[in-house]
């Protein structure tokens, strides 16, 4: 059966705006070599997908430079392969709003698509799956909609909580209380009895039904009980669809006037349609914000187990668009301690706890320690950066000293002279 792919790539843009600059979240590097849409790409390409359309936000040139024609995937073909979606919809002016409005503009592209089965991925979530073994259970479930999640996820991994029985039939889903606002802006998710609605549709629930006294009473439906974390499963961004059946939820979108893909799909058809719950039991990293991301970055230092499931599982292996570049060139003072470092680098002082992308320079009895140096910057003699996170093409003058914390690193921008 062939599968298909479709990979939102501004995903949680806004806890991101730091990295996202000059970037899409898809191209936010990661783990000293790779770009996050590297995983899910990856992943697709282990499950044999040869159609992926990539949904672009602004500042796409990054990921576009990246990806390139897919050869790093085995998707530079003729027919098929890797497509970059314009950020500009087709039926009006202006960029997506949401993934749903991007689904409708590419309606004709799925309904062109040979597979008969659709995966729809996000890009900031980090990790392995199997998306063969996912498909069978999709198909084993006989449900409309598969999701993926993580049984015991917490708060910090997303807004989104699945719970679901022993057979993985979906009861209920309900928002984080607090990353309320989706996609839609003002709407929240609540959960009664297997029940979903939102919080437009709550005078819906006052027509006879016995919770609307409460709701009168100012209390949330659902909320009064708050379902257990090892109940729930946080969702991991990633849902499989028959093609047909995505074309017609996408049709009745449209049809109804609506803006979000979560919010109107999964809410409003949760009564007339059934629900699968894959659950993930794998590593995996949420970068959800700029200190979720700094420290997924440092977990994979300290944490081996971390580090080989998400970037060296020889049966899952990561691919990425490389460029070709000369091997590390590490000084006769140079000292390298528990750090990941790309190639290209040039190293003459110490490096500890940290994670250094392709091209950085150590200057001579420079200290650098639980720090993240994207490609190209340049740390000059006798300067101490601890818990620094330095954007693309900084520069660090002789005798600078920068410091940061782990629960605040500090950040620079792209290009800063310091």
């Amino acid at each position: 059966m062939k599968l298909g792919g479709i990979l939102f790539s501004n995903t949680e843009e806004a806890g991101l705006s730091r990295l996202t600059v000059r970037r899409t979240v898809a191209a936010i590097p990661f783990g000293c070599r790779y770009r996050l849409a590297d995983f899910p790409l990856s992943a697709m390409m282990r499950a044999g997908v040869t159609h992926i359309s990539v949904v672009s936000g602004r500042n796409f040139d990054s990921l576009l430079e990246h990806i390139g024609s897919g050869k790093a995937w085995d998707l530079a073909r003729h027919s098929g392969g890797i497509k970059i979606v314009s950020p500009y919809r087709y039926s009006c002016g202006g960029t997506y709003e949401t993934r749903l409005s991007a689904l409708e503009s590419m309606y004709p592209t799925i309904e062109g698509m040979s597979a008969e089965y659709m995966v729809l991925a996000d890009s900031h979530l980090v990790y392995n799956p199997d998306l063969s073994d996912i498909l069978e259970a999709h198909i084993r479930s006989g449900a409309e909609i598969t999701l993926v999640g993580a049984p015991g996820g917490t708060e910090a991994d997303g807004r989104l909580f699945i719970r679901a029985d022993e057979s993985g039939t979906v009861t209920g889903i309900r928002c984080s209380r607090g990353k309320s606002r989706t996609e839609a802006g003002e709407t929240k998710w609540k959960e009664d009895r297997g029940t979903l609605r939102t919080a437009a549709s709550e005078a819906e629930a006052k027509n006879g039904n016995a919770d609307a006294e409460r709701a009168e009473q100012g209390r949330d439906v659902g909320e009064e009980h708050l379902h257990p974390a090892e109940t729930e499963a946080a969702y991991l961004g990633m849902m499989m669809v028959r093609r047909a059946d995505l074309l017609r939820l996408v049709r009745e979108a449209r049809a109804r006037g609506c803006t979000d893909l979560m919010t109107d799909i999964l809410l409003r058809n949760r009564c007339r349609c059934r629900f699968s719950l894959y659950r993930y039991r794998g590593r995996y990293a949420a970068v959800t914000d700029f200190g979720e991301y700094y420290r997924c970055s440092m977990r994979l230092l300290r944490d081996a187990g971390y580090r080989r499931a998400l970037l060296s599982d020889p049966e899952r292996p990561v691919c990425t668009g490389s460029t070709p570049t000369w091997p590390t060139a590490y000084g006769r003072n140079a000292e390298v301690r528990g750090s990941l470092i790309a190639e290209g680098c040039r190293i003459e002082g110490r490096v500890e706890n940290s994670l250094l992308f392709r091209g950085v320079t150590v200057g001579r009895g420079s200290e650098i320690r639980d720090s993240i140096l994207f490609g190209g910057c340049y740390i000059g003699q006798n300067s101490r950066l601890s818990a620094v996170c330095a954007e693309k093409h900084t520069v660090v003058r002789d005798g600078r000293q920068l410091m940061g914390h782990e629960t605040l690193p500090l950040f620079i921008e792209s290009g800063k002279v310091i």
